[in-house]
């Protein structure tokens, strides 16, 4: 029979645990009742540390790649386009570019970082048009460069980033990256002061 607690009870139903203890002591004994809160305990551990959608670990915060930096140190950016000779004839010109405008260059950079962002295509694919259209990207800050980028523009497309915390790098197909790059390419037009149709 159980009897009350030698304190008359006052502190029973603060301690649950107790009583569940001297239960499984009493039906599978004291080494049983030990590996048993001792799986507890993990799984408590486990519950509390596991990181909930609005964590942000992976990816960044706002689908962005986390290996990019905060935009906010983006002061300005610096744009150069190698001379292609494919294409029509001629070839396409080389152009340089460059801005002190923070919000502009913030936005090109911000758009960077979600669109390499997507996950690399896993497939060989074919890529028609490729006229070598490459656009070679540096973002500045006031104290040193925080990221640059090469961006393919033709092709199908792809995009790499080379940060202090490491590189990625992606093709532009399926639907998230089409979704995505129109907003790249129109910040990176704004800056080259050109229409997107004339980007490649």
């Amino acid at each position: 029979m159980m009897t009350g607690s030698p304190d008359g009870g006052k502190n029973a139903g603060s301690r649950p645990g107790r009583a569940y203890d001297r239960r499984v002591r009493a039906r599978f004994g004291s080494r049983a009742a030990a590996i048993v809160a001792a799986l507890v305990l993990l799984l408590l551990a486990a519950g509390c540390a596991m990181p909930g959608p609005a964590d942000g670990a992976s990816p960044g915060q706002g689908g962005a790649w986390s290996g990019c930096g905060p935009a906010s140190a983006v002061t300005g950016v610096s744009i150069t386009r190698p001379h292609s000779a494919l294409g029509p004839p001629g070839g396409i010109a080389a152009l340089s570019a460059s801005s002190r405008d923070a919000t502009a260059s913030r936005r090109l950079y911000r758009a960077a970082c979600r669109l390499v962002e997507v996950e690399a295509h896993p497939k060989a694919v074919s890529c028609p048009a490729d006229f070598g259209v490459v656009y070679k990207i540096r973002f500045r800050s006031a104290r040193s460069s925080p990221a640059t980028a090469t961006y393919a523009a033709t092709g199908c497309g792809s995009l790499a980033m080379r940060t202090a915390a490491g590189s990625r790098s992606t093709m532009v197909i399926g639907s998230r990256a089409a979704a995505l790059e129109p907003a790249f390419r129109s910040a990176l037009a704004g800056i080259l002061h050109l229409s997107v149709d004339n980007l490649a």
